[in-house]
Formats: C-alpha cells, structure tokens, sequence
C-alpha cells in the first residue's frame, strides 16, 4: 500500500482535525493532503484526508478496525480508499 485516502462525514465539533491527524501520525502515515468543509445544513463536518502509507503500522484492516473506534465515538461515517487497490468499472 502507497497511500490511502480517508473520507469522512459526521456532526461538527471541536478537535475533529486534530484527532483524525493524530490517528494517522500513530499509525505511521504522512499526510499528503488535507480538504475539509461544514455544511451548514446540519453542521455536518466532511473531509478528505490523503496519505503516504509506506510506513503504515499494522493492516489495513487493523487500521479500519482502530479507526472505528473513533468513529463510534464521533457518530462519523468513514471510508478508506488505498492506491494499489483495482477500482471497479462498470
């Protein structure tokens, strides 16, 4: 794995960046790229995050699992993205 991207949606609040950002920097990913905004509407945070992976600690599915914990806490829909990852066409 190269990199991964995490995309991410959940209810605004404070320390949201931080925390996704320090997620990543303990697992040993380099963050490459960040975009973020709040709807409005709801007050709903959505981000982008893109990170170099090449140090990654643990599995993929070890970092989905770890990352869910935050997720539950935070009422946050999330999904991970990696670059050696075939993506399917109709």
């Amino acid at each position: 794995m190269e990199s991964a991207v995490l995309r991410l949606h959940c209810p605004d609040q404070k320390g949201l960046v931080a925390r996704v950002s320090a997620f990543v920097y303990k697992h040993g990913g380099n963050i490459l790229a960040v975009h973020q905004h709040v709807e409005d509407l709801g007050n709903r945070l959505f981000m982008r995050i893109h990170f170099g992976s090449l140090d990654l600690e643990g599995t993929r599915d070890k970092l989905e699992e770890d990352f869910q914990q935050i997720a539950d806490d935070l009422e946050m829909v999330f999904a991970f993205t990696y670059s050696d990852q075939r993506k399917r066409m109709a």
